[in-house]
């Protein structure tokens, strides 16, 4: 894959590489310390067997803003789209913060009406950082490139849940993590206008959402990889809307264990990732990798719901364990895609990043009706044999080595 702006010198090529590493690595740092605290908070004020419906409406908004994204991209490129949607995160999560001081009256409605607006602006935020890297990338060097950019993601999520088993006691601190995340969102809008404001957008390809799905579907190799992307899309949602429930309910782990034990088991994105990059390009396929990945996190995953034992150092082994898993998966899908688009591409990319917030809508839906009818320590079980399905499409990409 060229690089397709010719007006952007070698030196330019490879500065912004790094400053857009750090600028993910921030962006992500505000989400993650709320991440896993976000379902608890909504919980409080619609119970946990409702709790799922609105991870699926704010992902029915975000669906709808990726179909409309090349337009907005066309009219005003990615940098002001960026930045637009950075600032509409920045207010949501001020908004978020008032839940400190105000709590009854109307205030659950508004919270939650603004949570669903910044889950929207931060997905679309993701993609605009995936073409700012995917503007400045060669295909030789793809799978390096997108294990440093994972790895520097991954190393947020880590950070962020240990950040929050030190400021949160119970759901009512919640706040003092929207505050937090406010705060950090400050540097990422002054590095946004200070390096990224001279972006020049490469043309973007004309094309519909439905026509980007039928040419997916017809490319046998893209159709695997965004099979296996919305299993792990699917299995990220479920474990961070439930996992923590499940901790806190069933176990009996605090809010603030939770959040460590999380954070501790996300290790294993940042020890993996970059090596398994770097052996996809020139070792070994994405398919093998891929597969093996898919089976650790699905039997890991299984194994959840036979145990419930109060002991922080068991569920950070088995969750290390299932992540381990996981970071196999998500380096090697991303790795794949990568090769085979441009930056000019965002109609595929922006239908791959599309796959999360699809994931979101059905995930949540689909685990608030089983929970009228199993125990919640049940839904693991049932996303552990939903993972290993994907072995299914993994086995069928053809390597592109």
């Amino acid at each position: 894959m060229q690089i397709t702006n010719p007006n952007v010198s070698i030196r330019e090529k490879e500065m912004p590489k790094y400053i857009i590493y750090l600028l993910a690595f921030l962006f992500t740092l505000h989400i993650t310390p709320a991440s896993y605290i976000n379902s608890s908070f909504l919980e409080q004020f619609v119970g946990s067997s409702y709790v799922g419906y609105i991870f699926s409406i704010a992902s029915v908004l975000t669906l709808f803003s990726f179909i409309i994204i090349k337009r907005i991209l066309g009219w005003v490129g990615n940098y002001k789209t960026f930045l637009g949607f950075l600032i509409l995160d920045f207010i949501s999560l001020f908004i978020l913060s008032l839940s400190l001081i105000f709590s009854g009256g109307i205030w659950p409605y508004i919270f939650i009406f603004i949570y669903i607006i910044g889950f929207m602006a931060r997905s679309i935020c993701f993609l605009n950082i995936d073409i700012f890297l995917e503007h400045i990338t060669a295909d030789k060097e793809t799978g390096g490139v997108r294990g440093f950019y994972l790895t520097s993601v991954n190393t947020a999520f880590i950070i962020g849940p240990f950040i929050s088993s030190l400021l949160v006691v119970n759901v009512a601190d919640a706040g003092k993590v929207y505050l937090l995340s406010w705060v950090i969102l400050i540097p990422v809008i002054i590095m946004t206008v200070r390096f990224l404001n001279g972006f020049k957008d490469a043309r973007y390809k004309k094309s519909d959402m439905l026509h980007t799905a039928i040419q997916v579907y017809k490319n046998k190799d893209l159709r695997n990889v965004f099979s296996t992307n919305f299993i792990l899309r699917f299995f990220y949602s479920w474990m961070i809307i439930y996992t923590p429930i499940f901790f806190i309910k069933t176990i009996g782990f605090t809010l603030s264990e939770t959040a460590l034990i999380i954070s501790i088991s996300l290790i294993s994105f940042v020890l993996l990732q970059i090596p398994m990059g770097i052996l996809a390009d020139k070792y070994i396929g994405e398919k093998e990798i891929m597969t093996i990945g898919l089976v650790i996190m699905g039997l890991s995953t299984m194994s959840i719901s036979l145990f419930d034992v109060h002991s922080f150092y068991f569920w950070v082994i088995l969750l290390f364990i299932t992540r381990i898993g996981a970071s196999m998966v998500e380096i090697m899908n991303e790795t794949y895609l990568f090769k085979k688009i441009n930056d000019d591409s965002v109609n595929i990319l922006g239908f791959y990043r599309a796959v999360r917030p699809i994931a979101y809508i059905i995930s949540p839906a689909l685990a608030s009706i089983l929970l009228i009818f199993i125990d919640i320590n049940y839904l693991f079980l049932i996303l552990g044999i939903i993972v290993l399905f994907g072995v299914n499409f993994s086995l069928r990409i053809k390597d592109s080595k």
